[in-house]
C-alpha cells in the first residue's frame, strides 16, 4: 500500500453506515462524502449498509454500495428494535456492533489481499465488542456519543483482541468527534489508541442563484438559517426568543429541529420546513441563507455537520462558545460566537456578523476541512 509502503496497489476501503437508508439528517451523505474524500486520496472504496442506501445502489459514485448479508441483517434489525428499550439497550448495543462487525468482516474475507482499511460510522457501536470481534486488519470506529465505562471483563477480553491485531500487524483505533470526548475514551480504552477528527468534510458548492425567490421571500431580506436534527444539547429555544425581537430578519427553520423551534407569542416572518430535508431543499435554504445560526448548551462537545454544511455554502455562522464548532468558526473566522444560552449576546453576535466569510478564510477553510483532507488524516492514523 502506498500510504504505509506495503504495495503499490491502491488503497482500499470499506466503509460500513448502518443509517444510510434513512430519510433523517445527514446519515444519507455522511458515509458518501467520506468515500468521495477517500477517493480523492486514490483509494478504491466500497461502501456497506445495514439495508441499502436512501440514494440508489451508487451508480454513477466513485463507490460500490453493498448490504449486510441476510444473517447480520437479521441482527442488525434485531439489535435496533430493542435500541430505545429500557434494559436491553446494552445487549441492542451488543447486538448491533455484532452485526456491523461481522459483516465487515465477511465482507473483508471476500476482497482478496491486502484487506480493505474498515472505516466504521454507524452510530451506537460498542468499541470493546468491535475490538473483540474485529480480527486482524485496520479499523477505525467512530463514535459520536459519550462513552460510558464497561464492566473489567470486558475491557480486558477487548484490549488482549487488540493486542494480538497489533501482533499481527493491524490494528483499531476510536475516533472521537471532540478532544474531550477522545480524552473520555483515553481513560478506559487507551489500548484503542483514541484520536479526533470529523467523519464528514466540506465541499465547493455552487449556490442557488434564485434561493430566496424560491422561498417567496424578497431577494434583499436578511435571511438566518436554523438546520439541522433534534438532539439533546441544542439550544433553540434562545434562538427563538431572539430572532421574535429581530424584526428586520427573516428565520428559515428547517430539518427535524422545526419540532424543538418555539417561536413566541407575536413572532413573525418564520418559514418552517420540518422533517427529513432532501439535498435539493438543503442546497435551497443555504443558498438564500445571510447566516447560520447554532446554539448549543455550554456543555455539548458533538461537531456539527451543519457547520460543514455552512462552510460547504460559504454562508456566515453565529456560534455558541465552549462547542467544538466554536473553535472551528473561530480558528478559520467563520463568522461570530456568543455566549452560550445569552439571547444579549446571541443578538449582538447576528448584529455583528459579517456578511460574507473573507475568501482566503473560505478558501483554507474548505481545503482543511474537506472530505479529502478528513480522509487523509484517518488514512494516516490507521496506516
Amino acid at each position: 500500500m502506498t500510504a504505509s509502503g506495503e504495495t503499490d496497489r491502491a488503497p482500499r476501503v470499506l466503509i460500513v453506515e448502518d443509517r444510510a437508508h434513512r430519510p433523517l439528517a445527514h446519515y444519507p451523505t455522511r458515509f458518501a462524502e467520506l468515500a468521495e474524500g477517500f477517493t480523492a486520496n486514490g483509494c478504491s472504496v466500497e461502501a456497506l449498509t445495514s439495508q441499502g442506501w436512501l440514494y440508489g445502489d451508487g451508480t454513477g459514485t466513485s463507490f460500490v454500495v453493498r448490504r449486510y448479508g441476510a444473517v447480520h441483517r437479521v441482527l442488525f434489525r434485531l439489535g435496533d428494535a430493542l435500541r430505545d428499550t429500557r434494559g436491553a439497550r446494552r445487549v441492542a448495543a451488543r447486538l448491533r456492533t455484532v452485526a456491523c462487525i461481522g459483516a465487515a468482516r465477511a465482507r473483508c474475507r471476500g476482497a482478496g489481499d491486502p484487506a480493505p482499511i474498515v472505516v466504521v460510522t454507524s452510530d451506537g457501536i460498542d468499541p470493546f465488542v468491535a475490538s473483540s470481534r474485529g480480527g486482524n486488519g485496520r479499523w477505525l470506529i467512530a463514535q459520536y456519543d459519550e462513552p460510558s465505562p464497561p464492566r473489567r471483563p470486558v475491557v480486558d477480553r477487548a484490549a488482549r483482541a487488540e493486542r494480538r491485531r497489533r501482533a499481527a500487524g493491524g490494528r483499531m483505533r476510536i475516533v472521537a468527534s471532540s478532544d474531550s470526548d477522545r480524552a473520555h475514551w483515553q481513560e478506559i480504552a487507551a489500548f484503542l489508541d483514541p484520536l479526533t477528527s470529523p467523519m464528514t468534510g466540506a465541499h465547493d458548492v455552487p449556490l442557488v442563484a434564485d434561493a430566496k425567490a424560491r422561498l417567496g421571500v424578497d431577494d434583499d431580506a436578511k435571511v438566518a438559517l436554523v438546520f439541522g436534527t433534534a438532539r439533546e444539547g441544542k439550544d433553540v429555544d434562545v434562538v427563538a426568543r431572539v430572532f421574535a425581537e429581530l424584526r428586520d430578519w427573516l428565520v428559515v427553520v428547517a430539518g427535524t429541529i422545526a419540532g424543538e423551534y418555539r417561536p413566541r407569542t407575536g413572532a413573525r416572518d418564520t418559514i418552517v420546513l420540518g422533517g427529513f430535508v432532501d439535498e435539493m431543499t438543503r442546497s435551497l435554504v443555504f443558498s438564500a441563507a445571510d447566516v447560520v445560526v447554532l446554539s448549543f448548551r455550554a456543555d455539548y462537545t458533538r461537531t456539527s455537520n451543519v457547520l460543514t454544511d455552512a462552510v460547504s455554502w460559504g454562508v456566515p455562522v453565529v456560534c455558541s462558545e465552549g462547542s467544538p464548532a466554536a473553535a472551528v468558526v473561530d480558528e478559520y473566522r467563520l463568522g461570530t460566537v456568543f455566549a452560550a444560552g445569552n439571547p444579549d449576546a446571541l443578538e449582538r453576535a447576528v448584529r455583528l456578523a459579517p456578511a460574507s466569510i473573507e475568501p482566503a478564510e473560505l478558501a483554507r477553510a474548505r481545503t482543511e476541512l474537506s472530505a479529502a483532507a478528513v480522509a487523509a488524516r484517518l488514512l494516516a492514523a490507521v496506516c
